[in-house]
Formats: structure tokens, C-alpha cells, sequence
């Protein structure tokens, strides 16, 4: 794996500095599988990688407009799994985030993560 600069901001203006200052070297981190498995691979490169899990004033985790649910990808899998909309329209995706919060609990494994899920026609 290449060598990068790791930093973690604890506020939106400073992500927004990082960004600003490194451009398109720079990386940002979220969930974080597909970035860590394509540096380790040498299918991504980035300089600076930012590490968002800590920023306090992101916009909130969870989003529904026009029919859609969105899930940021710094939510907590316990906070996907108790959402209300998660649990009536998505059971399985609670469920899930139930089963990957135990295993990573137990084995400390890494988990996937979630983008935009489908609200419309779902009976709460």
C-alpha cells in the first residue's frame, strides 16, 4: 500500500480547507471498504485521505425526499438499524445492520456500507 497523509478533522470547514489545499490527490473517507481495498490494491491514489467519521456539523445521516431514502455513509450501522423508515420499509436492511453490528462486536471484522434505498410505495 502506498504512503498517504491521514487527517481528521472534527469540523466541515476544515474538510472543506483539506480539499481545497490538496485537490484531487486528496481522498475522502466515509465507510471506507472501497477506498481502503483500492489503495491497498494500487487502483486508487491519494495523497491525503480525510477521514470524515469524526466531523461534527456534517448534514444528518439519514435523508427522504421525493420517495428516496438516503443513508450517509458515516451513519452508524445501530443508527440504521433503529431508523424508523429502515425498519418499516427496509426490515431486511435493519436486520442486516442488526447482524453486522454483532459480528463486528464479536470478530472486529469490517462491514459494508449503505447508499439510497427506496421509500416509495412503502407501507409504514
Amino acid at each position: 500500500m502506498q504512503s498517504f497523509r491521514f487527517v481528521r478533522p472534527t469540523r466541515l470547514q476544515e474538510v472543506i480547507s483539506f480539499l481545497e489545499e490538496h485537490g484531487t490527490a486528496a481522498a475522502l473517507l466515509a465507510g471506507g471498504t472501497d477506498l481502503i481495498v483500492g489503495l491497498r490494491d494500487g487502483k486508487m491514489k491519494s495523497h491525503v485521505i480525510i477521514d470524515l467519521k469524526r466531523t461534527n456539523d456534517l448534514p444528518p445521516n439519514f435523508a427522504e425526499a421525493d420517495g428516496w431514502l438516503t443513508i450517509g455513509a458515516t451513519t452508524a450501522l445501530s443508527d440504521v438499524e433503529m431508523h424508523e423508515t429502515v425498519r418499516s420499509c427496509f426490515p431486511a436492511l435493519a436486520e442486516a445492520a442488526m447482524e453486522a453490528v454483532r459480528r463486528l462486536l464479536s470478530t472486529r471484522r469490517i462491514t459494508s456500507s449503505f447508499g439510497d434505498c427506496r421509500t416509495a410505495g412503502c407501507r409504514r
